[in-house]
């Protein structure tokens, strides 16, 4: 089996984010891609863990109408920080022979060396990096290039459109929008 890991905070969820996901999906042969919502990222501050549910639930959303396409609330259900080294082991530990591919953004990428346990996580999984607009990125030996177009979609610019009322149409599926009104979330 081969498995692909794409991991985050999901808040929210959009259209760069599953994109990614098919395209690695398809170049790699992966049978599921688990998308892994984090509680609360080392990176980040504690605002995370108080979103954590409306995440879950957007992208479960988000991913419903792909069978290829998986929801793992494992991080959620640990102590926070969200550390990727633990969440390798323990999929490891599940799937011992399956083939594991974490699947990451540029952005992300080039802080890997700062990850809890950074230099195990390669010896885990296979790193496929997604390219963003810029210059071309240096990966490390081993380490895969996505080869997939750059889309320019974040969730903070997302937040920011939300919060001045804006229009985030085309940017997330539909169901998390209606979903994001519903709620009354990101709103200023």
């Amino acid at each position: 089996m081969r498995l692909g890991i794409l991991g985050g905070s999901f808040d929210p969820p959009h259209f760069g984010h599953l994109r990614m996901a098919q395209e690695a999906a398809d170049q790699f042969e992966l049978n599921r891609v688990l998308f892994i919502p984090c509680l609360q990222s080392p990176f980040k501050g504690e605002e995370a863990k108080h979103t954590a549910q409306h995440r879950l639930a957007m992208i479960r959303l988000a991913t419903e109408d792909n069978p290829c396409f998986q929801v793992d609330e494992r991080e959620l259900n640990r102590p926070a920080p969200s550390y990727t080294i633990d969440t390798l082991e323990s999929l490891r530990e599940e799937h011992p022979e399956a083939k594991l591919y974490l699947i990451v953004g540029a952005d992300s990428y080039l802080g890997l060396d700062k990850w809890h346990r950074a230099e195990e996580i390669r010896t885990l999984a296979s790193v496929v990096v997604a390219p963003r607009a810029g210059p071309a990125l240096e990966l490390s030996s081993g380490d895969l290039l996505l080869d997939a177009p750059a889309l320019a979609i974040s969730s903070s610019q997302i937040r920011l459109k939300l919060g001045q009322y804006l229009s985030v149409r085309y940017l997330m599926p539909d169901r998390v929008i209606e979903y994001i009104e519903q709620e009354g979330l990101y709103r200023t």
